[in-house]
């Protein structure tokens, strides 16, 4: 017959297998480790925000009005051979709108043969036609060719002349919609009045929603589409348009595909000429760690071993923050923990002075809203909601850099 509670003998040293774990204190440290804290999370938005203008939306559809200057470039639909000394030609444009009656125009492609000039005022406009006449009656028009480029240089008005025609430039309005975001957390009760090193379960859970809601209006900021759609039971959603989909649709000279490789002359070049041309004389260059490793190697190329000094230096290796371009203008580069996977290889470039984060209504930029749950369900539901939207005031000084990537 078995001994009544008869309990469970060690024999010789107590060691830890021989110890109950409940009965140990652990040792464990207050707090979390976070992978990325909150400044890094989203740089885009950190910056666009402390610069904002403050104005909230009154629509759900958010408008600007947008002025161009005079258009002087154009291209030629339909060209002409060499003409003879103060002989009329035609040609043919793609924007007639451009032109007008006593326009002088170039030709700057044009092959320039003797007595021959690139040069000409128009003298009559039908629909696309240009009637054109060399600036010298002792020269004939240069050949010019389909797809050559036309520059309008100026009016010419003669001694005794009329007004000439009128040209203005029209106003273009744009829009975005605001995009309604919603990050819920909620806690039961039991943990809710539970003890633990990290702290409060509720606190941790607020902190980590208003990470990701920040995180997800960032890559709506800089790749979202714009749209409208209308579910059956729950209403309208809307969806803004991010910064590189309005480069995209732009489709100008600030997008950059850099998979056959890049020099520096080559992308100080693309710069000068593209996102470089216009704006701000500082602006930020976000970038991924293959743009950020590559952008390094032209500077690796022109690292020395002594320090300025002329002292041997135990480190080897750049640390470049600023990139200055020819045009005096500087780019602060700084990596972006979003630009991975299938956009490794991007890097955009921000003027933030042509950028705006307007929040809708009194509802707008990432309220919290607590005791959201149902009457009878213990516990605590909270959410973040964002109601905002990104007013690019005008797209050419901001740059999309890829590598292959549209």
């Amino acid at each position: 017959m078995a001994a009544p509670y008869a309990a469970t003998q060690i024999t010789g040293t107590v060691g830890i297998d021989d110890k109950l774990a409940g009965k140990e204190i652990r040792d464990v440290d207050t707090g979390l480790y976070e992978l990325v804290d909150q400044n890094n999370l989203h740089p885009f938005i950190a910056v666009m925000s402390s610069m904002s203008s403050g104005r909230t939306a009154k629509n759900y559809k958010v408008e600007w009005t947008q002025k161009d200057i005079f258009p002087h470039w154009d291209v030629v639909a339909t060209g002409f051979a060499v003409g003879a000394a103060d002989t009329a030609c035609t040609v043919v444009v793609t924007n007639a709108d451009y032109f007008k009656v006593g326009d002088v125009i170039e030709f700057p492609e044009a092959t320039v043969a003797a007595a021959k000039i690139n040069q000409a005022v128009v003298t009559v406009k039908s629909t696309t036609t240009l009637t054109i006449h060399p600036v010298d009656a002792a020269y004939g028009c240069a050949v010019v060719v389909a797809g050559e480029r036309i520059h309008n240089m100026s009016d010419s008005s003669s001694e005794y002349s009329v007004m000439p025609g009128i040209k203005l430039v029209k106003d273009v309005q744009v829009y975005n919609y605001v995009h309604f975001m919603r990050v819920p957390y909620a806690v039961g009760v039991f943990q809710m009045g539970t003890s633990q090193y990290t702290g409060e379960e509720l606190d941790e859970r607020e902190e980590e929603t208003f990470k990701e809601i920040k995180m997800q209006f960032e890559r709506q900021a800089i790749w979202g589409e714009r749209g409208k759609y209308t579910d059956t039971t729950y209403g309208v959603k809307l969806f803004m348009r991010g910064i590189v989909s309005w480069i995209n649709q732009a489709d100008g000279d600030n997008i950059y595909d850099w998979s056959a490789g890049m020099t520096e002359a080559q992308f100080d070049e693309w710069f000068i000429e593209g996102p470089g041309k216009f704006g701000s004389m500082e602006r930020d260059w976000y970038v991924s760690a293959e743009l950020l490793t590559h952008v390094h190697s032209w500077a690796k190329s022109k690292e020395r071993i002594l320090s300025a000094g002329g002292a041997k230096t135990d480190s080897l290796g750049l640390h470049i923050t600023r990139y200055l371009a020819p045009n005096g203008k500087v780019l602060n580069i700084q990596q972006h923990h979003m630009f991975e996977q299938a956009y490794d290889g991007a890097g955009l470039i921000v003027d933030h002075a042509s950028l705006d984060m307007r929040g809708f209504s009194e509802n707008g930029n990432f309220q919290h809203h607590t005791n959201i749950q149902a009457n009878d369900v213990p516990g605590e539901a909270n959410e973040w909601r964002l109601i905002s939207t990104v007013v690019v005031k005008r797209v050419e000084p901001h740059g999309w850099m890829h590598k292959g990537l549209a």
